[in-house]
């Protein structure tokens, strides 16, 4: 009777050995990059030159991604779209909270088999505490979640997992 401890320790063990000898693992775990990133990318932006294209090009230079029009594989932005919704109201009926919402919608395209990928969107939201009082710091704050909502979302759009 006082062996069947000792067995189920064994069983245990050999199980963890059986099971780490033949490869297996949680998903997830296996250090391996998801995808490998493209050497060259070309950037275009339907709207023009805007903060998001500053913020995927200064992503691309460090990730070491060329912005090249020669690039096999070219990221369109279609539309980016800045939403800004009261939350709440205090006792006066005056906006007390907001949230902003960043929406783009983006594709890529395979230039050398000319075919495009299926059109994707990315979100990003925040709230933040509103007083009419602070009106300039509000501004400022509101700027700064908008510039933290835009890196967040080229690094979404260019596969990087921060």
């Amino acid at each position: 009777m006082e062996d069947t401890p000792l067995k189920n320790i064994i069983a245990i063990g050999a199980l963890t050995l059986l099971l780490s000898a033949c490869g297996w693992q949680l998903r997830g775990v296996t250090g391996k990059a998801k995808h490998q990133q493209p050497e060259q990318l070309h950037l275009i932006v339907q709207d023009g030159k805007t903060p998001l294209a500053q913020s995927i090009k200064s992503q691309m230079v460090r990730m070491k991604i060329a912005d090249t029009a020669k690039a096999k594989l070219a990221l369109i932005i279609d539309k980016e779209e800045v939403d800004r919704r009261p939350l709440a109201v205090n006792d006066n009926g005056v906006t007390a909270q907001y949230q902003l919402i960043y929406t783009v919608h983006y594709h890529y395209e395979d230039k050398a088999a000319q075919f495009a990928l299926p059109g994707r969107k990315v979100v990003s939201w925040r709230s933040y505490d509103f007083d009419p009082q602070l009106i300039v710091s509000k501004a400022q704050e509101e700027q700064a979640l908008l510039d933290e909502m835009r890196e967040e979302l080229a690094q979404r759009i260019l596969g990087i997992s921060a």
